[in-house]
C-alpha cells in the first residue's frame, strides 16, 4: 500500500505482474498496524514523503519502507506492538526476492550490501566493493568491514553476484554507483 497524507494506492509486493495483497489474519490487526505505522511516519523526519507496506520476510507483519523522495531511507517493522527500525540510511533500494540493497560512495570506492529482512533484523548476505584507485572489485560475506575478509573478484564474478539481486526499479540513473554496478546486467 502506498500512502501519502490523503491517498492510499495498492502497490506490488513482489516483482510479478499481479498486485499482491498483504495477507493478515484480521481486520483489527491491519487497523492496529496501520495506526502504529501512521503515527510513526507522522512523527518522523520523513513525514513529507510516502511509505509502502510490504511483508519483506513473509512473517505476516508488513514492513514500512519510508521514501522521503525516490529512494527508500528507512525500513521499519513492528515488534511487540511498537515500531522498530530495521535499516535507516541513504542508498537503500528494493531488489527482486524481497532483498534490500544499500549502496554508499566514498573517496576511495563504492560499496553495496545486500540484506535479507528477518523480523527486526537486516541479515547481511554479501557485499560488493569497487576501489577507484585500484580499478578492482572485491566481495565479502563478513559484515565487520575488515579488509582482511575481502576477496578480489573479476568484473564477471561481480556481475554474477549482483545479477542475483536485481533492483525492482529498472530506471537506474544514467550516472552514479548503481548505474556502474548494474549497467552490464540490466541493459
Amino acid at each position: 500500500i502506498l500512502c501519502s497524507a490523503t491517498k492510499i494506492v495498492p502497490a506490488p509486493r513482489k516483482p510479478t505482474p499481479e498486485t499482491t495483497q498483504i495477507s493478515i489474519a484480521t481486520t483489527e490487526q491491519i487497523s492496529l498496524e496501520e495506526q502504529i505505522y501512521r503515527e510513526y511516519f507522522e512523527s518522523s523526519a520523513y513525514r513529507g514523503g510516502t511509505y509502502t507496506l510490504s511483508d519483506l520476510d513473509d512473517n505476516g507483519v508488513p514492513e514500512m519502507l519510508i521514501r522521503p523522495n525516490e529512494e527508500v531511507h528507512e525500513i521499519v517493522t513492528i515488534v511487540d506492538g511498537e515500531p522498530a527500525v530495521v535499516l535507516s540510511d541513504y542508498g537503500l533500494f528494493l531488489c527482486e526476492g524481497n532483498i534490500i540493497g544499500q549502496y554508499g560512495e566514498g573517496s576511495g570506492g563504492c560499496t553495496v550490501w545486500y540484506y535479507e529482512i528477518k523480523g527486526a533484523v537486516a541479515q547481511p548476505i554479501v557485499c560488493v566493493v569497487w576501489m577507484f584507485h585500484e580499478d578492482a572489485w572485491y566481495t565479502s560475506t563478513d559484515y565487520s568491514g575488515s579488509w582482511d575478509t575481502m576477496t578480489p573478484i573479476t568484473e564477471e564474478e561481480k556481475n554474477q553476484i549482483v545479477s542475483q539481486y536485481l533492483p525492482l526499479e529498472k530506471n537506474i540513473p544514467e550516472t552514479g554507483y548503481l548505474h556502474f554496478l548494474y549497467h552490464d546486467i540490466v541493459n
